[in-house]
């Protein structure tokens, strides 16, 4: 397995594999391993004011996480929130290989993702996060 991607939110370090999960660090240790996408994860970003987390992988899917920090333990996890989908009634094994469908990269802004596809197309999402919820 290979690390494609590593990010820091809120003192949390993650990683996307190409084996398509997401891994939670505590120093040197995976401490969360997390099935994000179905193939590898070319994509990652977050905010960190909201502590939001996106992902974007080969099969087509943009998928939009908050990080969980229980307070008594410090146990990590991430909560899905929204996937978005860009293959268009794709199959997720077929988008895999149609570049017109693969992620290749994410941007997160306060009420929206940019994305990158593989075909140097540009796409933007629109989504609502509350920080309260």
């Amino acid at each position: 397995m290979t690390f494609l991607n590593i990010i820091f939110i809120g003192g949390t370090l993650i990683t996307s594999g190409d084996d398509g999960y997401l891994y939670l660090w505590d120093r040197e240790r995976v401490v969360k391993r997390i099935l994000a996408h179905e193939g590898a994860i070319f994509a990652l970003n977050a905010n960190s004011k909201l502590g939001t987390v996106v992902s974007g992988g080969m099969e087509g899917l943009v998928t939009l996480w908050r990080l969980l920090v229980e307070q008594k333990t410090n146990v990590k996890s991430l909560e899905r929130l929204r996937i978005c989908n860009m293959r268009k009634n794709m199959d997720p094994h077929q988008a895999v290989l149609t570049p017109e469908c693969n992620v290749q990269s994410v941007c997160l802004g306060h009420n929206r993702i940019i994305v990158g596809m593989r075909t140097g197309t540009i796409q933007e999402v629109t989504i609502k996060v509350d920080p309260g919820v």
